[in-house]
């Protein structure tokens, strides 16, 4: 027996891989790793929409500062033709 296959065995048995039942520690150990990879998809999501808002309220700016300023109305056009 080639000592390359007992560690290859030591460690699948190890990782609960071995027996009929997972290890508690071979659950545990998938459900971290679940929860990171789950944990890195939000964090790249969360930046990606923060960036999507900072983006849309610097377009807004710009569009706000590149309207023509509008005088205020005479109080006399305010009113209406019965005034």
């Amino acid at each position: 027996m080639s000592s390359g296959l007992l560690h290859r065995w030591k460690n699948q048995y190890a990782e609960g891989k071995l027996n009929a039942e997972p290890s508690k520690e071979a659950e545990l150990a998938t459900r971290v790793r679940e929860l990171e990879r789950l944990l890195g998809k939000v964090t790249l999501e969360n930046e990606f929409l923060k960036k999507a808002v900072r983006n849309s309220l610097k377009q807004t700016e710009k569009r706000k500062s590149s309207l023509p300023r509008i005088a205020p109305l005479s109080k006399a056009f305010k009113g209406g033709a019965n005034s």
